[in-house]
């Protein structure tokens, strides 16, 4: 395991490798390397990763269509967006932009997915 003591999160390699899988739509194992990362975050570390992970999850739900889940984890995400004081180089506004139309794209259990899945950009 990796010890972030020393660096910022964005320069964890755990960070650009879940940046990497979650814009491959790779979104399970996205959400597991910002869930690590989480669970090490502080100070304003916390909102701004805590964006990525619950993205990945609502990605995860949508994939698996399960509209009601996947809206209340986007949802955190946007709120998690609203409360980052440092993007620390992302464009978190294109992401929020991304985040509400995978929301308005969701399908039901049974229809499939004609939308488009949210990137990560850095600025």
């Amino acid at each position: 395991m990796t010890s972030r003591a020393s660096e910022e999160i964005q320069t964890d390699p755990r960070f650009a490798s879940g940046v990497a899988l979650f814009n491959s739509q790779q979104f399970y194992e996205a959400g597991d390397l910002f869930e690590e990362l989480f669970f090490e975050a502080v100070g304003g570390e916390l909102e701004f990763i805590r964006a990525f992970l619950q993205v990945s999850v609502g990605c995860v739900h949508a994939e698996r269509r399960q509209p009601r889940p996947a809206i209340e984890r986007l949802q955190e995400a946007t709120l998690a967006i609203a409360r980052v004081t440092d993007d620390r180089g992302f464009d978190l506004a294109s992401l929020r932009s991304d985040i509400l139309k995978l929301m308005s794209d969701l399908p039901g259990p049974e229809s499939p997915f004609g939308g488009s899945w949210p990137v990560i950009r850095a600025k």
